[in-house]
């Protein structure tokens, strides 16, 4: 078996490495300068995406702050409102009874007095009674006038001076009975009262002092056919 030997020169190990050395070189710039490129453009797309997105988005959620505001404001007011509370029927239904029974009683006591004053107006029409004996036989036996005749004048002036006296008669309603007082009165001829004194208390301060100024008011007095002193009756 024959052998081949080829014998040349040797190889040139710097230049391989040179070589070599560039070859890597170009590689790494291949592969570096792209990667770079898209980070560069990744990077730039990122942001204009986010940053609309986030201010949309900030945009949508304050409305709805500002109604809730607004719901709330409005449910203030609706609290701040003040109710009106209406009166009860009950209450007002026992407002008015009470109204109506305070009425009646107020027409029952007026029909009380009215009743009360025309007995007593009735009574007083009749007479007030004149009472003094001893002074119309004295008045008879000094006017020297037949007694007859003297009598019947007294009884017409009697009557005539009742009615005037009982006309400013203005006697107290304080609902008793029973009451009487006798007043003493002097008459001049011109009929002036010259005195009037209280002959019998009825034990009534005020029911004398009525009649007292009845006396008084009635002054003067229609002239008699001669003085007199007679006695007024006052009774309830």
């Amino acid at each position: 078996m024959k052998y081949a030997l080829h014998i040349g020169k040797e190889p040139n190990f710097q230049a391989i490495v040179a070589t070599s050395a560039i070859i890597h070189l170009v590689l790494i710039a291949l592969i570096v300068i792209p990667l770079r490129s898209k980070e560069h453009e990744y990077t730039s797309y990122f942001v204009n995406l986010v940053g609309p997105a986030e201010t949309a988005r900030e945009k949508t959620s304050r409305p709805p702050a500002v109604k809730e505001e607004k719901k709330e404001s409005t449910s203030v007011k609706e609290l701040k409102a003040p109710e009106v509370k209406p009166q009860p029927k009950a209450d007002m239904a026992l407002e008015q009874a009470e109204q109506v029974s305070k009425e009646i009683e107020r027409l029952r006591a007026l029909s009380a007095l009215s009743k009360q004053k025309e007995k007593k107006e009735t009574e007083k029409a009749r007479d007030i009674e004149i009472i003094k004996q001893n002074v119309r036989q004295n008045a008879l036996k000094g006017a020297g006038i037949p007694g007859n005749v003297q009598s019947l004048a007294s009884d017409s002036y009697y009557a005539l001076i009742t009615r005037k006296i009982w006309s400013e008669w203005i006697y107290p309603e304080f609902g008793a009975t029973g009451l009487e007082v006798i007043i003493s009165v002097k008459i001049e001829r011109d009929g002036r009262i010259v005195s009037h004194d209280i002959e019998r208390s009825s034990g009534n301060v005020l029911f004398d002092r009525s009649a007292m100024k009845a006396v008084a008011k009635a002054s003067p007095l229609p002239a008699p056919p001669f003085e007199m002193e007679i006695g007024v009756r006052f009774y309830l």
